[in-house]
């Protein structure tokens, strides 16, 4: 394949990415794919010679070159070429470097969603509301496996005081993290 096909592969495959038609599980013993898209109908959108079976085959090496890039595992296992051009196309953001090199060498559970939601508290009596409560459940993951089952859900209530220490506490650990990149 030339090197300009080679590019519109990564470039539609980010494209994709970006738009969440597909997903990548990133993990430590490889990665998932998955695709809410037809890839033979979606690719002739951009050009009626593109290839399925190619496309395919860039995306698994798009998603390999990208894992060793952030782990720092730039060996020669791959053309110098493509890992250039994956990290011009699909690596551009350090911080999407960093998602990754997380979710593929963590030892700790890693958050993998948030739904939040308010409770009211009510009298048994009336049922009048007397308070209100947020109820926070966080959706965590190992980066070691693919399987659903080994989401673990953690529900906690707070009161609006607690869930304002919380919000403090990761304001301040947000803005350390700002000033460690800013190199303060």
């Amino acid at each position: 394949m030339d090197i300009q096909k080679y590019v519109s592969y990564v470039k539609v495959f980010f494209d994709f990415y970006s738009e969440g038609k597909v997903e990548v599980k990133w993990q430590k013993n490889g990665a998932g794919l998955s695709s809410l898209i037809n890839f033979e109908e979606e690719l002739q959108h951009y050009d009626s010679s593109f290839s399925t079976e190619e496309f395919i085959e860039v995306v698994f090496e798009v998603i390999k070159i990208a894992k060793n890039v952030a782990l720092g595992l730039e060996g020669s296992e791959f053309d110098s070429d493509h890992i250039n051009i994956v990290k011009e196309i699909f690596l551009q953001d350090q911080e999407f470097v960093q998602y990754i090199n997380l979710h593929c060498s963590s030892k700790l559970y890693l958050l993998e969603s948030i739904e939040c939601d308010v409770q009211s508290i009510r009298k048994k009596d009336d049922y009048k509301v007397i308070g209100n409560t947020a109820v926070v459940s966080y959706y965590l993951n190992s980066s070691d496996t693919n399987e659903d089952a080994n989401t673990k859900r953690i529900s906690i209530e707070l009161t609006k005081k607690e869930l304002e220490d919380v919000m403090k506490s990761l304001s301040e650990i947000h803005n350390v993290l700002v000033n460690l990149e800013k190199g303060n």
